[in-house]
């Protein structure tokens, strides 16, 4: 059968466009075997920057964009945030566009659609659209990408803009991955601090209980050895007041008595002392001021130490104001200046002296002992 010119030309039209769809068939299948060489190059990257600088070198290879943007939405702020723009001195020009759009309800439309949505511009360069596609997986919403076309949109083939969302749910995909990877890293770095607060706390407490162990040994060894005078010679004069009494007068008996009294005194000195010890380190002393006269305090010490004084021919003296009126916890002062005279009395030398002086100060007034 005979062919006409017209019929001759129509074919050749027909074989030219199945050549064409054929051509971009092929075109397209060789650019989804490099999406997967895409893929597979930005799902172990972890750096935002680096995926979307990739993501980018990609979109331009299947679209021609003049301005390309990544938005993400950060939940915190309530909005979506600009983390990339190229090139980047058109950052401020972009984010301004997207505004509009968000203003204009053309954004929030454009995330809730599987495919690219083409738009005209509002403040960027009128004479080409702009193309809005929502970064998102199947477990939320990321962002937006948004890039204006660098040619008119017919120029371009439909399949590129199908590619086009195929890399960028890639490119969603990625996203979600550096940003599960940097919140898993975050919740360990906070997981470590609180690791390490929780260690030095331990150590600390355990370094406050050796030095309160040490203390309360150290303390026990005091308190031993000083129990062993007090009870040998309340001891000792028991045992002498037994076997000698229906030989000794009333002025030898009396004097026996006051050794005796006078060690049962430092006994309980003793035993008050390990006792406020005690309270101080269980947190069970409270602190509880009251107004009195010092001198009444250090003569009542004094008294308690006398009769370990004078077997060492130590004098006892006290001197200062006297009345000296103060405001102080007085069971605490009296128990730190029994401390501070029993070591004077322990460590003076026989035939010395024990000075407790007492003054006003700037600052309330002044205990030492000398």
């Amino acid at each position: 059968m005979d062919l006409q010119n017209g019929d001759l030309r129509y074919l050749e039209k027909r074989v030219a466009h199945l050549e064409e769809v054929n051509r971009r068939i092929q075109a397209s299948l060789e650019t989804i075997k490099t999406l997967t060489y895409f893929q597979r190059k930005i799902s172990n990257k972890n750096d935002l920057t680096l995926i979307f600088q990739e993501s980018t070198n990609r979109l331009r290879q299947l679209v021609n964009f003049k301005v390309v943007g990544f938005f993400l939405y950060d939940a915190d702020a309530g909005e979506f945030v600009p983390k990339f723009v190229s090139p980047q001195f058109l950052f401020d020009d972009v984010k301004m566009e997207v505004d509009c759009q968000i203003e204009a309800g053309t954004f929030a439309w454009a995330l809730n659609q599987n495919s690219p949505v083409i738009i005209k511009p509002q403040l960027l360069e009128q004479e080409f659209e702009v193309v809005l596609k929502s970064l998102s997986t199947e477990n939320r919403v990321l962002g937006m990408f948004v890039g204006q076309l660098f040619e008119p949109r017919e120029s371009i083939y439909h399949e590129a803009f199908d590619l086009l969302a195929i890399a960028l749910t890639t490119t969603s995909l990625a996203v979600e991955n550096a940003t599960l990877y940097h919140e898993i890293e975050a919740h360990n770095q906070s997981l470590k601090k609180k690791i390490a607060k929780q260690t030095d706390e331990l150590r600390r407490k355990n370094e406050e209980l050796v030095a309160l162990n040490a203390k309360k040994d150290k303390f026990f060894s005091i308190i031993s050895h000083d129990l062993r005078s007090p009870f040998s010679t309340l001891v000792g004069s028991a045992e002498f007041l037994l076997d000698e009494i229906d030989t000794l007068d009333k002025s030898e008996i009396r004097e026996c008595v006051r050794d005796m009294h006078s060690s049962a005194s430092n006994l309980l000195n003793l035993l008050d002392n390990l006792l406020t010890w005690s309270l101080i380190h269980g947190e069970g002393v409270a602190f509880q001021p009251t107004r009195f006269d010092l001198s009444e305090v250090i003569s009542h010490v004094l008294d308690v130490f006398r009769s370990s004084a004078e077997k060492k021919a130590i004098t006892l003296e006290c001197r200062g104001e006297q009345p000296l009126e103060v405001t102080a916890d007085r069971n605490m002062l009296n128990s730190v200046l029994q401390n501070l005279v029993s070591n004077a009395v322990k460590f003076t030398d026989s035939g010395g002296r024990v000075v407790v002086e007492a003054r006003k100060s700037d600052h309330g007034f002044e205990l030492t002992v000398t």
